[in-house]
């Protein structure tokens, strides 16, 4: 379940730091025209993501899927210091929020796959309450923040948010990389005792048993 929470918990707090970030900003900047589409972008990006998620053959197991919907997430959210232009928040907003909607399919899906009958209804519940605690978190930090006119802070704090996501996924895809694979026979035991006998004696149990056989027909 950590590893299921980690990418919800990021996502939640990008959701709740934009969302007190963008309208304070466009007021500060006099753009409040761009309010709207600020506003939709990670929306409009979450249905496009999720018609493309389920439109296109992605044939790779759900942990894969998982980790690069991550990414993708994480290294769109990693430019949002540099975003001063709104147009390029629109951009990047819009990006990251095509990720959205296929991380949150495969949280549920990975959900179901891994946690145990009687645990399945809670681990599910855990999914929306992580990105709802960690949006209420975030939006008071950036709300402070943005109290205090510290935009380039703000949007700073934002960006190590996904850095630390993505460095967590990275991490994960790393060890899992280099997990080695198992094997019948574990490493320093020694070998069944069948396959170390001679290949004579093997041989030699099908026609003691035909001796056997016959002499029993013979001798009741």
């Amino acid at each position: 379940m950590p590893a299921i929470l980690l990418p919800l918990l990021v996502m939640g707090a990008l959701f709740g730091g934009t969302g007190i970030l963008i309208p304070a900003y466009t007021q500060h900047e006099h753009a409040t025209a761009w309010l709207g589409p600020l506003l939709a972008a990670t929306s409009t990006g979450g249905v496009l993501g999720g018609i493309a998620y389920a439109a296109l053959p992605w044939r790779s197991d759900l942990w894969h899927k998982y980790r690069l919907l991550t990414l993708g997430l994480t290294t769109a959210a990693l430019l949002l210091f540099l975003a001063r232009p709104l147009w390029l928040l629109a951009t990047l907003l819009l990006i990251a929020g095509l990720f959205v909607t296929p991380l949150f399919i495969n949280a549920f899906l990975l959900t179901d796959a891994t946690a145990t009958d009687d645990m399945r209804i809670e681990a599910n519940t855990w999914i929306g309450a992580t990105a709802d605690v960690a949006n209420g978190i975030m939006a008071t930090i950036i709300g402070t923040l943005v109290q205090a006119q510290k935009w380039d802070t703000a949007r700073f704090t934002l960006t190590c948010c996904a850095a630390a996501g993505a460095a967590a996924t990275l991490l994960q895809m790393s060890r899992h990389r280099a997990r080695p694979a198992r094997s019948d026979v574990g490493e320093g035991q020694p070998a069944p005792a069948a396959t170390a006998q001679p290949t004579a004696a093997v041989d030699a149990r099908p026609a003691q048993a035909t001796a056997v056989s016959n002499a029993t027909d013979h001798h009741p």
